[in-house]
């Protein structure tokens, strides 16, 4: 009987264990409205933020799961407690695109100095996918080593992080001489240099109003597939569809487009002229989108001054010289794809970027 007891009391006391480990579980779920118990994974009580499968934002195939799955870890980077302690855990990860790795850096970069995050890296288990994070000095700038560029020595350039105009003549010349290897001709030269110039050049006049913090970043990144040149540039400013209300030609460029808006049906065909620019100046009417298409259309800016406003000029002229060529510019959640000669198609985009990207490729033979 004593030994049955025993049994008894030894079952009870480890029935008592098992419900004060699930008590313990539960204590960090999150609960729905199904009232199913969700885990908070976590790694010695501290959060983990997981990536997605695939970080892209590309959507011109019409996949805007990518995307929206993209911008919803960028989010939850861009929501951590100021002062906390987090894993960034890339485990996961397979497909990394150059367009959301710059969005990826950026949040990472506001979440170490502006909120005074401490992030934690757990790199991919896709070799390919771990190697282009290190490339990019992801797990870098998660330990919050200092980052140095001395561009002469890198034969594939890391992500660079700048601001105003600082960089762009060693990029230039980093592309010119180590990815070119001095055989690019002066006239596309000219034209390559003066797209990354101006485009550097136009966030530091117009993206952001009011300086971040006394300064006004951008992040750009350069690769080589497949014998093309890919180069992306990200500023996280107020954005294209709120500069180009303050282009003193911006109703020229609504004259111009006119016939594309009454295509869309946003204006009557039977509306003067005079009707159909009223509509269509007042606060709201151009979507974010139609807003990227009118500042491609002239290459006079805000400043009139003619050094400036000639990137989109120059950019489009690298596209068309290219068979293979892409322009990609979003910006808030307007998005313009642009192949080669072709006219470009407008993309209105689920969720905002929060900024202008600016991506293109050229041919390196």
């Amino acid at each position: 009987m004593k030994k049955i007891a025993d049994s008894k009391k030894s079952t009870a006391i480890s029935l008592a264990k098992r419900r004060h480990q699930l008590s313990l579980r539960r204590k960090d779920a999150v609960y729905d409205q199904t009232k199913r118990i969700q885990k908070t994974n976590s790694v010695f009580g501290i959060p983990i933020i997981e990536a997605p499968n695939m970080l892209c934002i590309y959507v011109d195939d019409g996949d805007i799961d990518r995307f929206e799955s993209t911008i919803e870890f960028l989010r939850r980077i861009k929501a951590l407690n100021s002062g906390e302690k987090y894993y960034l855990s890339f485990k996961n990860t397979k497909l990394i695109e150059a367009a959301a790795i710059l969005l990826v850096y950026s949040a990472i970069e506001e979440a170490i100095k502006e909120n005074d995050c401490s992030l934690h890296y757990i790199p991919p288990d896709a070799p390919h996918a771990r190697k282009l994070l290190k490339s990019k000095n992801i797990p870098k700038l998660l330990s919050n080593s200092k980052i140095e560029y001395f561009l002469s020595k890198y034969e594939n350039l890391p992500i660079i992080s700048g601001q105003s105009n600082s960089y762009t003549d060693e990029v230039v010349d980093h592309i010119k001489e180590r990815v070119f290897e001095d055989e690019l001709d002066p006239e596309k030269e000219s034209i390559f240099g003066s797209a990354v110039t101006e485009t550097v050049d136009n966030v530091d006049l117009h993206a952001y109003p009011e300086p971040v913090n006394g300064s006004k970043p951008w992040w750009l990144v350069c690769s080589v597939i497949d014998k093309q040149l890919f180069l992306a540039i990200y500023d996280k400013g107020v954005g294209i569809p709120e500069t180009i209300r303050g282009k003193q030609d911006l109703l020229a460029r609504i004259r111009n487009s006119l016939p594309y808006f009454k295509h869309r049906g946003k204006i009557s065909s039977e509306m003067s002229e005079s009707q159909a620019l009223e509509i269509l100046r007042e606060p709201g009417s151009l979507s974010d989108a139609e807003s990227v298409m009118l500042s491609m259309m002239s290459d006079v800016s805000s400043t009139h001054q003619d050094k400036h406003g000639q990137g989109s000029k120059s950019i489009k002229a690298l596209v068309d010289d290219n068979e293979q060529g892409k322009l990609w510019i979003f910006s808030n959640k307007g998005l313009l794809v642009k192949e080669s000669a072709k006219a470009g198609n407008l993309i209105e985009l689920p969720s905002s970027i929060d900024g202008t990207l600016i991506q293109w490729n050229i041919k390196l033979e």
